[in-house]
């Protein structure tokens, strides 16, 4: 799991709603820029992107739906987290960037144990894409790991 929703109430409900808002290029770009620690990696490129798939017949309509649906008063509707023990026997790993503005990594406290936890610093909510090459580390290294077991 990476930068996982659901594993406690607290959420950017500014970013929710700014990114479902945002029609113009500046606008997007500092919603975009709450994804990152280093905020230069929102390129032009990608705030254009972003801004076309949008534009999309039903995206609008989409996201709303999705976050009436998953999000009320700024809260995060479900929680998921009671779920986590369930899963003995699987790997489960959380990969989370310590600087992360939408979802606070505090949520990756008390979880059950068993669970493979790690904070990334200097990396907010895409760990994936700030540190590609230690979130693809850590993937493979669990992966081996869960095939050395079985």
């Amino acid at each position: 799991l990476i930068s996982p929703t659901s594993l406690g109430e607290e959420i950017d409900a500014g970013f929710i709603a700014g990114f479902i808002e945002a029609g113009r290029r500046k606008q997007m770009q500092a919603i975009l820029e709450k994804l990152f620690w280093n905020k230069s990696l929102v390129s032009r490129d990608m705030t254009d992107d972003v801004l076309k798939y949008k534009r999309i017949d039903g995206v609008t309509i989409a996201l709303s739906t999705i976050a009436t649906a998953n999000f009320t008063n700024g809260r995060q509707k479900e929680i998921l987290r009671g779920r986590l023990a369930g899963l003995s026997g699987f790997p489960v790993q959380i990969i989370w960037g310590d600087g992360d503005e939408i979802l606070p990594v505090s949520h990756a406290q008390n979880l059950p144990a068993g669970i493979s936890i790690h904070i990334i610093h200097d990396v907010g909510h895409m760990p994936q894409m700030e540190k590609a090459t230690e979130v693809n580390r850590l993937i493979s290294d669990m992966v081996v790991t869960s095939n050395a077991r079985t």
